[in-house]
């Protein structure tokens, strides 16, 4: 702040309150035009601060109330910051802002700004006896924040100014305007804001320009996104452009390092030292704690220290915490998928291709574009079947020579439709098929007779197994393929008509079940219930009708319960949060992100219990 010499007096401040009003901004230290309210260039906020003041493109917090409003639209949830600074030569600075969501496309803030200090010493020409005098600043800002895409934003910020010296108090209005383009490329922001815009601040009848500004920058994260590297410039009205550099590293989103450094293009007139910034960051639950340090050569130093508070967890909020969990989980998908593949490989290695299976195909849920994956299970199956086609044919054989024709002719089919090509199994199967006929010369029909019933009664054993289990599709197929392969008699055909009313008499129940939870909207349930009776009968219509017709709800549904998962997981509520996925993948059986979330907790209630033990 400064004034001109009126009349027979001035004022003759303190040299160190002199040098603090001078170098609360660059644009204090103009000769002219004179300059009224530079406490407006002050940048506010610890996290800003510490970055070297490269803030215009971040656009992703509260702070953006200041330095880009077009990004409150960006910021996660309502939030509140109180901040306050101990600047130089006595000076006290206290800052508030808050952010308040309303859409996906709109957002208001709000701020405040107060700084005082009491106690200056004064003398004048016609009084030269020391007395005293306080002096203050002040600001109220309100911001409105618009969103034209997901890219693209705006903001503007009207804010009332007040500055008071002594007897000697002026007001006036001013206005800052920007706009922010978020992810304009890959991980790359870019921004600009038209700051402290305004009549000129009045003071003992004497106009002061308020300390307008230009300034642009852009914003890059890198890094697996925990580096962000900022730069920024700054053109004052009438005075040196000034550029900026900030920097912040993000440790799993618990501890932030920052540092920064502001350079005038007309020199750092309090040395090279006086441009440097640095601070910290520590998230504690939900509550953000900040502190930067600027140093400003002989005139001391300065320290920020602010909290951030939220209020409810908004999308934002919630899409970094399973940005988080899916960078943790990536990690560790990686070092499971190396496991599971070497322990494929060794089951391959020793022929046991039913468990190399079972371990290629959990790689397959966890990535199924993983590198050469395809070709490894293409080369097993093709080697599985290989080998299950010499076991058949081996049992075959044996059956051929207890001269069991219709056994080996039977295990023999199974290798001709499985490898059409395996060595001479056309000519077993003719050979087989040639005894068979010697057999029903010289032994009768009778004898033939007693060959299919043994073969019958083998179907019949089996599928009564799969019925006493419940397991009515499977037995219902394996006594249709004793009726195709000719193996039929009355008893399978009732044992057919059996099971395809057990079919009916399970669906109906289901059906009946199911709508009773849908009554009590009991989703998952209901969803478990028809997807049941698909799998009795694929083509059933009631089913498919209920699934198709609620599919909106479902799908609702299941992010609902995507997300208390993500809150039970981050309270550490890991058997809360398991059954919520199991839950959603119930509704949603190709989830991929509830398949790895679920992978993700389960190994770390392993490592507990390893602990634990």
């Amino acid at each position: 702040m400064r004034f001109k010499t009126r009349g027979n007096s001035r004022y003759c401040h303190h040299w160190a309150a002199a040098a603090m009003l001078l170098w609360m901004s660059p644009l204090a230290l103009a000769d002219e035009p004179s300059v009224g309210g530079v406490f407006l260039s002050e940048g506010m906020g610890p996290r800003p601060a510490a970055m070297g003041e490269a803030f215009t493109a971040v656009g992703e917090d509260v702070n953006g109330m200041y330095w880009n409003p077009g990004g409150l639209v960006r910021s996660s949830g309502i939030n509140i910051l109180f901040s306050h600074t101990i600047f130089l030569q006595g000076f006290n600075d206290e800052y508030l802002a808050l952010s308040i969501p309303l859409t996906q496309q709109d957002a208001l803030g709000m701020n405040a700004y107060f700084s005082y200090i009491n106690q200056l010493e004064k003398t004048t020409l016609d009084s030269p006896d020391v007395s005293t005098y306080d002096a203050s600043d002040m600001y109220l800002g309100a911001a409105w924040s618009h969103a034209f895409s997901k890219r693209y934003s705006a903001g503007i910020t009207l804010k009332g100014v007040r500055q008071a010296i002594d007897t000697y108090a002026g007001m006036t209005g001013a206005c800052d305007v920007s706009v922010l383009a978020k992810d304009w490329l890959p991980n790359f922001n870019a921004g600009m804001t038209m700051r402290n815009l305004g009549q000129p601040l009045k003071l003992k009848e004497e106009g002061y320009a308020l300390p307008a500004s230009l300034d642009a920058g852009i914003a890059y994260r890198f890094w697996n996104r925990d580096f962000l590297h900022t730069l920024d410039v700054s053109v004052p009205w009438q005075q040196p452009v000034v550029l900026k550099m900030g920097l912040e590293y993000n440790f799993e989103d618990l501890v932030f390092i920052r540092a920064g450094y502001r350079y005038f293009i007309s020199g750092n007139d309090l040395g090279w030292l006086a441009g440097l910034t640095a601070g910290v960051g520590i998230t504690i639950s939900d509550y953000n704690l900040e502190y930067a340090y600027s140093p400003y050569g002989i005139l001391g130093d300065v320290h920020r220290i602010a909290i951030t508070i939220p209020f409810g967890r908004s999308s934002v909020d919630e899409e970094k915490v399973i940005q988080r969990l899916e960078r943790n989980l990536r990690v560790r998908q990686e070092k499971i998928i190396q496991e599971h593949i070497k322990t494929a490989d060794q089951y391959a290695a020793r022929k046991d291709y039913a468990n190399a299976k079972v371990y290629y195909e959990k790689v397959a849920a966890l990535n199924p574009q993983y590198p050469g994956l395809k070709g490894k299970m293409a080369q097993n199956e093709t080697r599985m079947a290989q080998s299950q086609a010499d076991k058949q044919f081996q049992r075959g054989m044996k059956a051929y020579q207890q001269e069991e024709y219709m056994a080996a002719l039977i295990e023999w089919n199974k290798v001709a439709e499985s490898c059409p090509d395996y060595k001479d199994i056309k000519k077993w199967l003719g050979a087989a098929n040639q005894k068979l006929l010697q057999t029903s010369k010289n032994t009768g029909a009778a004898a033939m007779a007693g060959t299919a019933n043994s073969q019958a009664e083998a179907y019949i054993t089996s599928g009564l197994e799969y019925l006493q289990n419940r397991q009515y599709r499977k037995a219902l197929e394996i006594w249709q393929e004793a009726l195709r392969r000719g193996q039929g008699n009355a008893q399978i055909r009732n044992l057919i008509q059996k099971a395809k009313n057990k079919i009916q008499q399970e669906i109906a129940e289901w059906l009946q079940d199911a709508r009773e939870a849908l009554q009590n909207e009991e989703w998952v349930n209901a969803v478990k219930l028809w997807r049941q009776v698909l799998k009795l009968e694929p083509d059933n219509a009631v089913a498919l009708q209920q699934l198709d017709f609620n599919q909106m709800k479902i799908r609702s549904v299941a992010n609902d319960l995507y997300v208390t998962g993500v809150n039970n997981y981050v309270q550490n509520k890991l058997s809360e949060a398991v059954q919520n996925w199991k839950d959603l993948l119930v509704l949603d059986p190709d989830n991929q992100k509830a398949k790895k979330h679920l992978e993700s907790v389960k190994r770390k209630i392993e490592d507990i219990q390893t602990i634990q033990q």
